[in-house]
């Protein structure tokens, strides 16, 4: 499929900065959006910018340490919303300018078998193999809306490997709405450390949607009764499978939800959303239930009805935060038996019970700490007009937005069996 554009310029090209100011103070929103979590970047090419050379840019990103020079810039990144996750992303001052780079010194080795996790359900996980690092993307704020930014600068990568396609992305950036198909992991941008300088994490938004993946044994015994909710003993007494998620706070705090699932009659099942009462002004080790409901399946193991629909944990109220509505995606019923349908989430087989649960806006430390970049196969139209960029490099550089090369969204990168996520030292 050709990517598809609804083109959105923010002023025509001209040999003059006024006439641009003018129609952009058209076109720019109001501050305070609220993003649940860091944003996409969608990356766009630019025409004739001028050389820089800044040397002596020590970078550290966890893998490697290196003294680098600063070249020309390469892209600039606008904050982007990928398929409606974060609709007032493009509201953000977030902008990254990348510039190659030049090493004065090799990295010690390359990376084999990273494993990287985007925070973005549409995108797969993948494993790479890091190569050498090719650039710097450095937080810069343009015209549109002052500082100041609040994300990291990062190292990319070229990376081998992770060949996985998605088609028919939906993104919104500033400068547009399109539609494209996401080619291979060309670039795994990593946070870095420059000059010393603290990494900047955004506290991750409360969490409002847990998906949950996977399969409930269509052989599992039955338990007419029901989930017994009395304590977490009689929970998991009663129930056939469970599983936990960990879900962020008004406060960005952690707290964590357990599942249940009991096996009440033939494609019948009863599921409860339980935590501890006491993160919840309540005693401490008691379980409280929070939801329940039921799942019915089809004979083919597909899910046919979700009671309530659409189920919500509502109004969890965590001590010392705001109350926070949690929507649980168990996955689409297929009431009809439609073949192939509902089957995007909590299937019933006969085999064993294994699920995952993911919550939505969790980049497990508080922040983004890699971005997976993609080729795109997009539209060739350029942006049109010039970009005022400011940044630690640079003051009042104009650049002009040519095509749109590559989308890259939040991730987790993490070496085999290493106990958490690359990122610089604190």
């Amino acid at each position: 499929m050709r990517g598809r554009s609804d083109r959105r310029s923010f002023g025509e090209a001209a040999c003059c900065l006024l006439p641009l100011l003018a129609v952009v103070s058209l076109v720019t929103p109001a501050l305070g959006a609220v993003v649940d979590g860091p944003p996409a970047y969608t990356c766009y090419g630019v025409k004739r910018a001028p050389r820089q050379r800044v040397p002596g840019v020590v970078i550290e990103t966890g893998i490697d340490t290196a003294t680098v020079a600063l070249r020309k810039v390469q892209h600039v990144c606008a904050p982007a919303s990928a398929n409606g996750r974060d609709p007032a992303a493009r509201e953000l001052p977030d902008f990254l300018t990348e510039y190659g780079i030049r090493r004065f010194k090799r990295a010690i080795r390359r990376v084999r078998n990273l494993s990287v996790v985007p925070q973005d359900d549409a995108f797969p996980p993948v494993v790479v193999d890091l190569q050498r690092p090719v650039s710097l993307l450095v937080p810069s704020t343009t015209q549109f809306v002052p500082g100041p930014t609040h994300v990291n600068h990062f190292t990319c990568y070229r990376v081998r490997g992770g060949r996985k396609s998605i088609d028919d992305v939906g993104v919104e950036d500033r400068f547009r709405a399109v539609e494209f198909d996401v080619k291979r992991p060309t670039r795994l941008c990593l946070a870095t450390r420059k000059n010393g300088e603290p990494v900047t994490e955004r506290p991750p938004g409360p969490t409002t949607l847990v998906k949950v993946d996977g399969n409930l044994a269509a052989n599992a015994p039955l338990i007419p009764g029901g989930i017994d909710g009395a304590t977490f003993e009689t929970a998991f007494a009663t129930s056939n499978f469970s599983g936990g998620v960990d879900v962020i706070d008004s406060r960005a705090a952690r707290h964590r939800l357990t599942m249940f699932f009991t096996r009440t009659g033939t494609n019948l099942w009863e599921y409860a959303t339980g935590a501890d009462h006491g993160e919840l002004l309540g005693d401490p080790g008691d379980l409280i239930v929070l939801s329940t409901g039921t799942l019915v399946f089809n004979p083919d193991g597909s899910l046919s009805v979700v009671v309530p629909y659409p189920p919500i944990v509502p109004g969890v109220t965590f001590i010392g935060a705001n109350a926070q509505d949690i929507e649980l995606d168990l996955g689409t019923p297929n009431p009809i038996a439609d073949p192939g349908a509902g089957r995007d989430g909590l299937v019933q087989l006969a085999i064993p019970s294994t699920a995952t649960f993911r919550a939505q806006g969790d980049s497990g430390s508080g922040g983004a700490l890699a971005l997976l970049c993609y080729g795109l196969r997009a539209p060739r139209q350029p942006v049109g007009g010039l970009l005022r960029i400011d940044n630690q490099f640079a003051d009042d550089l104009l650049l002009q937005p040519a095509r749109l090369r590559s989308l890259c969204v939040p991730a987790t990168a993490t070496l085999p069996g290493a106990p958490g996520p690359i990122g610089p030292t604190p």
